[in-house]
């Protein structure tokens, strides 16, 4: 637009207009500036409500002042099955060792990692499931003080103990959705089976 004014009428403010076709080219430049800055802070907004969201979300357990450890599969450095429980125990115990640290517990797969390994259940006394009813439930191997350690409370029964090993009744800690899922709204008793296919 500068190009095409003179220099004096520019200062005047005058001869302001241009070819028509340019006209139309700018108004719409204009408008479409205008429609990505909304789109841009629409999606910023979306983005600022979803952090603030996630900030104040129930995750079942308390994420305040814990960190996770990821630790490589012990497999590939050779270690034999047989080895892996006291390689777990001495890690644990140096983790323990470390000034400040109060509680430490150790999970197959850490809660909000994306990973976990699920299996089909079945429950004594109830009937067989129709093909397309949904009966996989997630589960992981988890070591003593599990739940002392992310901070999640019991609703009824006990946590994993030190008494609970290979060569004792297998127990299992269940989550408030898988008693709906499973057992309806009740609480399952001790004698209740659980049947991981």
């Amino acid at each position: 637009m500068t190009s095409h004014a003179e220099p004096v009428e520019a200062l005047r403010g005058a001869n302001r207009e241009v070819g028509g076709g340019r006209h139309w080219a700018q108004k719409a430049l204009v408008i479409a500036q205008a429609a990505v800055s909304l789109v841009l802070l629409s999606t910023a907004a979306m983005l600022g409500g979803s952090l603030r969201n996630l900030e104040h979300q129930n995750f079942g357990f308390d994420p305040d002042g814990r960190y996770l450890v990821s630790i490589g599969s012990p497999m590939l450095a050779n270690y034999k099955q047989e080895q892996l429980v006291p390689l777990y125990r001495q890690i644990q115990d140096r983790f323990s060792a470390i000034p400040g640290v109060r509680s430490v517990s150790a999970a197959t797969y850490a809660p909000m990692s994306g990973n976990q390994a699920g299996h089909d259940i079945r429950i004594q006394g109830k009937p067989e499931p129709g093909p397309k009813d949904d009966v996989s439930a997630d589960w992981t191997r988890i070591t003593p003080r599990f739940f002392d350690t992310i901070g999640a409370r019991m609703l009824a029964g006990r946590p994993i103990d030190e008494d609970d090993n290979g060569n004792t009744r297998h127990v299992a800690v269940i989550n408030d959705a898988f008693a709906k899922k499973f057992l309806g709204t009740r609480i399952p008793s001790a004698s209740t089976s659980v049947r991981v296919l």
